[in-house]
């Protein structure tokens, strides 16, 4: 969204970081969150 607003309008909003955190962030927040949802599916699967 940010890199199209950038190359539409010609603003200048950088985006932080290196690009391999905003490649394999998304990713890593993904499979995170994954584990985190097994997880609380078994225990209140056992209750």
């Amino acid at each position: 969204m940010v890199y199209a607003g950038n190359k539409l309008a010609g603003l200048g909003i950088g985006l932080p970081g290196s690009p391999i955190v905003w490649n394999f962030g998304p990713l890593a927040l993904m499979i995170f969150g994954g584990i985190g949802s097994n997880a609380l599916k078994d225990k209140f699967k056992d209750e």
